[in-house]
């Protein structure tokens, strides 16, 4: 256990830190190979002597302050121990302190509970009282109502029902009134018809009339007019043979007969010389022309 607390003991670390061996003891001698004398030897000798001895107080020195150490590190621990003891002492007290405040609280609460269920029992009962009062009092309103509405609607029937009556003799006494109404409605419906049929009849015969006479009027209307397209006509017609005789009478004055192959063409078209023959353009221009000596003796 004391191991463990070692390494948190600062004392004990300086400790440990100066007796290591490297730090404490360091060899002066040196040793050859090589002879040497008897002083230098002895010398030696006792200076390794000297420092073994040197090393012993050390260790023993060394080893008092391990002893110091360790048993400081034993009152360290054995503080530390006492220490937790007494807050785990004083945690055990608090500990129980809250134990018994929670009971104390919690048998608050439950007597609390107990009392509130008390109340809320007694509110209960009285709500149940109360509602039944009520619920009595509503039964009663209730049958005063029913016997109420039974008293009016008896009240209403009898009230209908001669209202009824009333209304059944007064549609009787409409109704014939109505009827009558409707007979001398029906007279007077009947003779405006029967005076309309005959309007109707009087204006259909007039219309007859009316159109015969119009179609009558239409038929000579056409007539006429026919007649004076067909005077048009001919009288076109006539322009027409009359112009028709105009351009074949000039255009049988424009013939020209030619004095080679007696043919008769229009003078456009033909040359007129100066013994006032007329020839075609291509027999003028031929050698029919030349040969011809007929027209040596024209003037």
């Amino acid at each position: 256990m004391t191991a463990n607390f070692l390494p948190c003991n600062p004392a004990y670390a300086q400790v440990l830190q100066k007796s290591s061996p490297r730090a404490s003891f360091r060899r002066t001698a040196v040793l050859s190979d090589e002879p040497r004398s008897n002083d230098s030897s002895i010398t030696v000798e006792r200076t390794v002597r000297s420092e073994y001895s040197d090393r012993e107080r050390y260790e023993v020195q060394l080893r008092q302050r391990i002893d110091a150490a360790q048993r400081g590190q034993n009152d360290w621990y054995e503080s530390i121990v006492s220490v937790a003891q007494a807050q785990d002492a004083t945690r055990l007290q608090q500990i129980a302190h809250v134990k018994a405040e929670r009971v104390i609280e919690r048998a608050e609460i439950h007597r609390n509970q107990r009392v509130q269920l008390e109340e809320h029992q007694r509110w209960i009962t009285e709500e149940t009282e109360r509602r039944q009062i009520e619920a009595d009092q509503r039964r009663r309103e209730v049958a005063e109502q029913q016997a109420n509405l039974l008293a009016q609607e008896e009240a209403e029937n009898e009230a209908r029902r001669r209202r009824l009556a009333e209304e059944e003799e007064q549609r009787r006494v409409d109704d014939e009134r109505h009827r009558r109404v409707q007979a001398e409605q029906h007279a007077i419906l009947q003779a405006e018809f029967e005076a309309e049929i005959r309007a109707q009849r009087r204006r259909l015969a007039e219309d007859a009339e009316r159109r015969q006479i119009e179609q009558e009027q239409r038929r000579r209307q056409e007539a006429e007019i026919q007649a004076f397209i067909q005077a048009q006509i001919e009288a076109e017609n006539e322009e027409r043979r009359r112009q028709t005789e105009e351009a074949e009478r000039q255009r049988r004055e424009r013939l020209r007969e030619c004095a080679v192959c007696l043919e008769s063409q229009d003078m456009s078209t033909m040359i007129q010389v100066i013994c006032s023959h007329w020839y075609c353009r291509e027999h003028l221009r031929g050698k029919s022309f030349i040969n011809l000596d007929h027209h040596q003796g024209c003037h």
